[in-house]
């Protein structure tokens, strides 16, 4: 019996070298189809023993892009917690009221208007004196470096704040009219302030050189500025416009006196926007969802404010305070190593949300703290399930949604202009099999020929299970 044992793996064994070497040769062939001259990093590792199996320039650095949200949800679930909540609240002292905000990333204006409410129900319908705010919690600027005007531009780009409301954007339809050569109009969300439109923007049969695009539009202090042509009988288009940094103050109030009007209080005092220090006297609290609900939601959604929150509220914890993006980003650097007990010295993180093309990690460090970060025993479980599953939610849900019978795949992608990247699993019958880390930079093509090519290679190991 044991003779036979023995013969068998004699057969086995060179099988399944020939089937992982063909496996290798279909990922290297793929890639050279596409981009011989790619800049690619790829680290692939096997369970359960985290063996690593293939590797392409996995020691090189790269610009992560999203996936680098992956080193801030985990410093988030060491430094602050899975059960840490945002807390903003709103209290009073003598004739003045305090409106303190805590960086909550997900605080909405309805949000507002209850916690005015709640004063209304305690009796008061006008405050006799001042409404003062509170917004210094953090102590960063809104933008770290190595932000770019494409990203600035767009609701990915906008500034993360202490008091954070809508996420800082305006979100509205631009309906085209019923009638050719009437202009079209904007409608509003319910749920967020209103603001005036300056410029026209025309219902016609427009060509590529007329049609509207997203730098035609611009939220200016007090009003929405278009121009261009909008195509007559399309559906509307839907556009978020982040609020520019020096508009915050601006919009801020603007959403305050907003909440105050609709729950039905006055204000004989002013709006002031300054320190204050603790007041005894608690009208009433919003909470948050806790961070490892925030985690799964910044994960899965590749939500940058939600991220960007957390970073700044991790290094504000610090003491003292953490006043440059520097100094910021070596703290999440420390808590990761300190944590995981790995060197880290290698990598830069600039900012929270990978918008930053400054922050540099390689495939083989990526690989190392997503597979250190699956496996512990406090909040593996919930970074597991932070993750994006291909054709079903999230950044992957339009992805991968033809694999083969008992597979699936969980991951966090990454995306900016000539940057594409991707971490994550190959599941077989619920039970992971592969760990895998693509990182691709400075091609000239658009990125979708690249998410392709990953998903190709993505492919290539599911089919060789």
């Amino acid at each position: 019996m044991k003779k036979f044992l023995v013969l068998v793996l004699f057969v086995l064994t060179p099988c399944l070298g020939y089937t992982w070497g063909s496996t290798k040769h279909k990922i290297e062939k793929a890639i050279e189809e596409v981009n011989p001259d790619l800049t690619v990093g790829i680290q692939i590792r096997s369970f359960p023993d985290g063996e690593i199996i293939y590797t392409k320039n996995d020691r090189h650095l790269f610009v992560p892009a999203s996936v680098h949200k992956t080193l801030i949800a985990l410093a988030s679930l060491i430094n602050l917690g899975p059960d840490y909540r945002f807390e903003t609240t709103l209290s009073q002292k003598g004739p003045n009221l305090y409106l303190r905000f805590s960086g909550d990333p997900v605080f909405k204006l309805p949000d507002l208007i209850d916690l005015f409410k709640e004063l209304k129900r305690k009796g008061v319908s006008t405050i006799q004196g001042d409404l003062v705010v509170d917004e210094s919690f953090f102590t960063l600027p809104p933008f770290p470096k190595g932000y770019t005007l494409d990203i600035m531009r767009f609701i990915f780009g906008a500034p993360v704040v202490t008091a954070n409301i809508n996420k800082n954007v305006i979100c509205f339809d631009l309906v085209p009219a019923k009638t050719l050569g009437a202009p079209a109009h904007l409608n509003y969300r319910e749920d967020q302030v209103i603001y005036k439109i300056k410029g026209s923007s025309e219902t016609a049969l427009c060509t590529p050189e007329t049609q509207i695009e997203r730098h035609h539009l611009n939220l200016e202090e007090d009003h929405v500025r278009i121009g261009g042509c909008v195509n007559f009988k399309e559906n509307p288009l839907k556009i978020c416009l982040p609020v520019k940094e020096h508009n915050l103050k601006t919009y801020l109030i603007r959403n305050i006196r907003h909440a105050l009007k609709k729950a039905g209080i006055s204000l004989k005092g002013t709006i002031k926007i300054k320190t204050f220090p603790e007041i005894e006297k608690t009208i009433a609290t919003h909470v948050s969802p806790p961070v490892k609900d925030l985690v799964t939601e910044g994960m899965k959604m590749s939500d940058n404010t939600i991220m960007q929150a957390l970073f700044l509220t991790i290094v504000t914890h610090q003491s003292p305070p953490i006043l440059k993006w520097d100094k910021a980003g070596l703290m999440i650097r420390h808590i990761l190593a300190d944590y995981f007990k790995m060197d880290l010295s290698k990598i830069v993180v600039e900012d929270g949300s990978g918008g930053s093309k400054l922050n540099l990690i390689s495939p083989h460090v990526l690989s190392e703290l997503f597979w250190k970060g699956l496996h512990d025993e406090k909040f593996g479980s919930i970074f597991a399930n932070s993750l994006s599953v291909a054709g079903v939610d999230g950044s992957l849900e339009p992805r991968l949604k033809d694999l083969p019978p008992g597979i699936k795949v969980k991951g966090k992608t990454g995306g900016l202009t000539n940057i594409s990247t991707i971490v994550g699993l190959i599941e077989k019958d619920l039970h992971p099999r592969f760990l895998f880390t693509i990182m691709m930079n400075s091609f000239a093509e658009a990125n979708s020929v690249y998410t392709k090519l990953q998903d190709k290679i993505i492919r290539i190991l599911s089919e060789s299970l």
